[in-house]
């Protein structure tokens, strides 16, 4: 796991362009101030590997705390928007035991989806087969809009994931008290 300090400020208002699959409605950036955000990039259709990641990623949100659970906001980008609209990404989530409470699938219009991806550095090529080669990285960003960690599929290990989103949801506790005295 690389621990980077680099501002994604920028990353997140991009995610506001996207629609939220549950809701139809945009993202509300509001609602992530204080926040500790993981956000990955899938496809309803992937043969494996999407599906091995968020089935990582439900180990991780069912493991963690009361206080861990209400201070992170999961987020799954779909890389293939063309296809996968809100009632397609429910079923996903769904199948995949996803919890939406705090975990919001997001699609949109797919020049806009695909310019998220590029600037979370996520590739995804078109495949003759149908299938999408693209980057599995999933990225934890701290209450302050820093990127914190980035976890790629061969260092994914749940349990790793768990523990930094407890801890930076721990560390931004006392930043959102003196913000709200």
């Amino acid at each position: 796991m690389r621990i980077r300090r680099v501002i994604f400020k920028q990353l997140l208002d991009r995610l506001a362009e996207l629609i939220e699959a549950q809701a139809g409605q945009p993202v509300q950036l509001a609602d992530l101030r204080g926040q500790v955000v993981l956000v990955d990039f899938i496809y309803t259709r992937c043969p494996g590997p999407c599906p091995a990641q968020t089935h990582d990623l439900v180990t991780v949100q069912r493991g963690l705390s009361e206080t861990g659970r209400s201070g992170s906001q999961f987020f799954s980008v779909t890389l293939e928007p063309e296809v996968d609209d809100g009632p397609t990404l429910a079923a996903y989530a769904k199948a995949q035991g996803v919890d939406l409470a705090d975990w919001s699938f997001l699609t949109g219009d797919p020049e806009e989806v695909h310019a998220v991806a590029r600037a979370w550095g996520v590739g995804a090529t078109p495949e003759d087969n149908g299938e999408i080669a693209h980057t599995l990285h999933s990225f934890l960003v701290d209450d302050r809009g820093y990127q914190v960690a980035r976890y790629s599929s061969r260092d994914r290990a749940p349990d790793t994931i768990r523990q930094d989103i407890e801890r930076f949801v721990e560390a931004a506790r006392p930043r959102a008290a003196a913000a709200h005295p």
